[in-house]
């Protein structure tokens, strides 16, 4: 029998590495994880990559697009200001204060106020807040006081201009060029014409109102200039006053002592003159920039109303849409399998509940549940040799004759060689074959087995145990007269209930067709899957039992003690760990019998056992 690891025991297991310290492994086995992961949940991740999409879709059809214009201007640090030195030649790191501290002038509160004045901004819905989405909302539903913008612009003069020059703020733009003296200006608005009024407006606001600065520094300097030239002039008319008294006679009569004293009031009176005079070199220069005033700013290129529009980008919107959408369905899916205790993978089973994959596979073929149950026209090798029916329509039964190569045989010869343990050990093996969680077709893996087996030349017995369903019955042997409880009654012998499937030699066990009315022998004898199995167990090395649900049928809990073997079979994305625990406490007593599980759906190959 093979070995069933338990929950316990799944800490203590060799995780394989690869040669070279494993590192490639982990990493293409996360890599099949993340696909898988993605496979499993592709259906979330598209549905919300759509509605993302959608979403952004609808934005670019009822959104605004809007312009911005450009202007650019000059500021030439080098120019002499008033009562600066002509050759002086500012530095770097004024050079950089200067420009960036024109800058924050550009996208000042008072020039950003005169322009809104002299526009008459204050008054235009765009920039008084009417058209804003929540004042939309708000007009729409009179009930919204809960939305922190108004229904209606401000009363007052000076709250609409604040309202305004909030608004012209925020869709300006200063910025220096690199590390040139240009500045450019972009300013954007839903109307072209506008944003380039406004944008010249902006400049032509900066300008007056550097040329104003700079008119008041340079009145405040002739002020300053005439007050000192006034001051200078008098201490002038002072040290000639003196000159003149000392000559006339005043003063010490030591020749030598009059001489030092006469050469030091000439030299105070010449310093006093060469600044008086200096000084009114200065103010006369100061007053001719006063009359003559020269801007340090000069504008390079006047904004004009662009030609398409800056935004919304149709590119930008989408992409970010579908990136959202992508990044929110793995957050939901994520989510999702966080939450969710269904097993998706091979690993996920182990791990969870402890038990073997024993196999791997994809989609079952077919359930046979859904072919036809009508009896065929008997054929003349039917009616005289009692074999297998073989209708196209259950080419499911027999999938690894009609096609060895698919993965599903595959699959099926993998689950095969894992189970030849039992055979190798005591020469014979009784295996079930048994439905966990979802009703699947664990009938068309039973069938399969069956016809593998004996088609490598092992002398294989297939068992119908569910005389409810009777699904391989139904297909395999639909005008069965008799059936394992005739053969537990010792109304009938196997000999004369099996059919053989013509091309493998699988000989066939059917059940009661359930179309026939019950036997009463079904109540007398509720162990006849085990008697069938006892007067079979002799004469072939290998039974598959095809078993009916252990959560519904008696017959089941009296079926498992002639097994050898239990192999489930649930399918990925809907087996829990829950519909696991819940068959183990059905056959309570009987858990290591269960070889391991049958997983299907699995469709991530690097995940298949």
């Amino acid at each position: 029998m093979l070995q069933v690891p338990h929950k316990h025991d799944a800490g203590n297991r060799d995780v394989p590495v690869a040669a070279h310290g494993g590192v490639p492994d982990v990493e293409l086995a996360d890599i099949a994880a993340l696909a898988a992961f993605a496979r499993r949940n592709l259906g979330t991740i598209l549905v919300c990559t759509i509605l993302c999409m959608a979403v952004g879709i609808s934005y670019l059809a009822f959104s605004t697009s809007y312009y911005t214009a450009r202007t650019t201007v000059l500021l030439d640090v080098k120019k002499p200001r008033a009562v600066q030195d002509q050759d002086a030649i500012p530095n770097n790191v004024a050079e950089i204060g200067y420009i960036e501290s024109q800058v924050v002038v550009l996208q000042s509160a008072l020039t950003i106020e005169n322009t809104v004045t002299q526009l008459h901004l204050d008054d235009d819905p765009e920039f008084n807040g009417m058209l804003d989405w929540r004042a939309s909302i708000a007009r729409l539903c009179p009930s919204a006081a809960w939305l922190p913008c108004p229904r209606q612009p401000p009363d007052s003069a000076a709250a609409r201009l604040r309202s305004a020059a909030e608004h012209v703020r925020q869709a300006l733009v200063v910025q220096r060029i690199g590390t040139s003296q240009v500045i450019e200006v972009n300013f954007s608005s839903r109307n072209k014409d506008k944003a380039a009024e406004i944008a010249n407006a902006l400049v032509s606001s900066y300008l007056a109102g550097q040329s104003a600065a700079g008119m008041r520094l340079t009145q405040q300097a002739i002020t300053w200039l005439e007050q000192r030239i006034e001051a200078l002039r008098q201490q002038t008319l002072e040290a000639a006053q003196r000159l003149q008294e000392f000559k006339a006679g005043s003063g010490p009569s030591d020749p030598a002592q009059r001489a030092f004293m006469l050469r030091e009031l000439l030299s105070a009176l010449e310093n006093h003159q060469t600044l008086y005079q200096g000084f009114v070199h200065r103010y006369a220069e100061t007053a001719q920039q006063l009359s003559f005033p020269i801007s340090d700013v000069r504008v390079l290129t006047v904004a004009s109303p662009p030609s398409r529009p800056d935004g919304p980008s149709n590119t930008a919107i989408l992409a970010i849409a579908a990136l959202g959408g992508i990044v929110l369905g793995l957050m939901i899916a994520a989510a999702k399998e966080r939450l969710d205790r269904t097993i998706h993978t091979p690993d996920q089973l182990e791990a969870s509940t402890g038990l073997t994959c024993v196999a791997a596979m994809p989609q079952i073929p077919s359930s046979p549940r859904k072919m036809r149950s009508q009896r065929p026209a008997a054929s003349p090798g039917e009616a005289g040799a009692r074999l297998c029916a073989t209708r196209p329509d259950t080419d499911a039964l027999r999938q690894v004759v009609k096609d060895p190569g698919s993965e599903f045989s595959r699959a099926i010869g993998l689950l095969l060689s894992r189970l030849e343990t039992r055979l190798r050990d005591t020469g014979s093996a009784v295996i079930g074959i048994a439905p966990v969680g979802h009703r699947l077709s664990h009938e068309i893996v039973a069938s399969n087995l069956a016809m593998l087996a004996a088609g490598l030349g092992r002398k294989t017995l297939l068992i119908d145990a569910d005389r409810h369903a009777a699904a391989l019955t139904r297909c395999l042997a639909p005008g069965a007269a008799c059936g394992g409880i005739d053969i537990a009654a010792k109304k009938s012998t196997i000999e004369t209930a099996l059919y053989t499937d013509e091309t493998t030699g699988m000989q066939f066990l059917p059940s009661r067709f359930p179309s026939r009315p019950e036997p009463a022998e079904a109540i007398r004898f509720p162990d006849w899957i085990a008697a069938a199995i006892s007067q079979a167990r002799d004469n072939y090395p290998l039974i598959i039992v095809a078993m009916p649900e252990c959560l519904e049928s008696a017959d089941a809990h009296y079926a498992i003690d002639a097994l050898d073997d239990l192999v489930l079979v649930g399918q990925a994305g809907r087996l829990t760990v829950g519909q696991i625990s819940e068959f183990f406490r059905s056959i309570r007593g009987n858990e290591k019998r269960v070889a391991g599980v049958v997983l299907s759906h699995v469709f991530d190959r690097s995940k298949r056992c």
